[in-house]
């Protein structure tokens, strides 16, 4: 057999879309045997091929697990929380309550509390401040004490 190439004839039907002519299979005697045609493995019109990756410390799930996971969705959820022992009772301060009839607990404002926040805010900042200087002044000593003791060490 000898392979020649072999021009598209108008009698034969036409390439599909992304195949592409390879070689055509012939006898000594001229007759054809096959045409070969080729296909790209990604076609532009196909779906793009899945990426291959690999993560590492996760596994897939085995069928065990998805019987779980499954169990777990089905299951009724817990509405009350369940304890070994009761929590004790609230016992409130005596006229923390202006009446026996009126449940409104008496205490700051809004205003109040929001002021008062206002306030340690400035007093956090200088407070911060002073560190700060705390630190430099500390600093500073510790280098005169590297001198000091620099000058006046034995030898």
């Amino acid at each position: 057999m000898v392979a020649a190439r072999l021009f598209h004839d108008d009698d034969e039907p036409r390439l599909a879309l992304g195949e592409r002519y390879e070689y055509t299979l012939k006898t000594k005697s001229g007759d054809v045997v096959c045409h070969n045609y080729s296909t790209p493995s990604h076609m532009p019109d196909s779906p793009a091929p899945k990426p291959h990756f690999r993560v590492v410390g996760d596994r897939t799930p085995t069928p065990k697990d998805k019987e779980q996971a499954k169990s777990v969705a089905l299951s009724p959820s817990r509405s009350k929380i369940r304890r070994h022992r009761s929590p004790p009772p609230i016992k409130w301060l005596p006229g923390q309550y202006e009446s026996s009839e009126e449940k409104t607990p008496k205490g700051p404002t809004v205003a109040q509390l929001v002021r008062t926040i206002l306030e340690m805010h400035k007093e956090h900042k200088k407070l911060s401040d002073q560190v700060a200087k705390s630190a430099l002044e500390l600093k500073a000593l510790r280098m005169i004490m590297r001198l000091f003791i620099t000058v006046f060490a034995p030898r």
